[in-house]
């Protein structure tokens, strides 16, 4: 019997300096994730500087030249009409995406009675005994 009673306060002294030490909290682990997209650079129609050469009158009918072209992961547009003079020009980039992570860690104290966990313990350790009492 007194060998019980000794396991009994050392596992009473055990969980007070537990709760003392280690007090019960909730530790609420969230990220937050900011996403930013690029958009795409579009120049529409503008007209460039013409330089004009006088060698020989040549009549040429009107044309329009594309160029489209993939750099890397971007992609490129011009095109020129002639006789209008207007260029167009696209420069589209990869999806260039930046994950900025934040993480936000909040504690908050669960407040439970000092009593709960001896008292659970110590009912514990009474039904065992009376069980072990019963079955001799």
């Amino acid at each position: 019997m007194k060998d019980i009673i000794m396991v009994i306060l050392a596992l009473l002294i055990g969980m007070a300096i537990t709760k003392i030490y280690y007090p019960n909290q909730i530790i609420n682990h969230t990220t937050d994730t900011l996403t930013v997209v690029q958009e795409p650079i579009v120049i529409e129609k503008i007209k460039p500087k013409l330089i004009y050469r006088l060698d020989t009158v040549i009549q040429t009918r009107p044309f329009t030249a594309v160029v489209d072209t993939v750099f890397k992961y971007d992609t490129i547009q011009v095109k020129y009409d002639y006789p209008e003079n207007q260029m167009q020009l696209a420069i589209r980039m990869a999806t260039d995406t930046v994950y900025n992570k934040k993480e936000i860690l909040t504690t908050t104290q669960r407040n439970e009675p000092w009593w709960e966990d001896p008292l659970i313990a110590t009912g514990g350790l009474v039904l065992g005994y009376l069980l072990s009492n019963a079955s001799k």
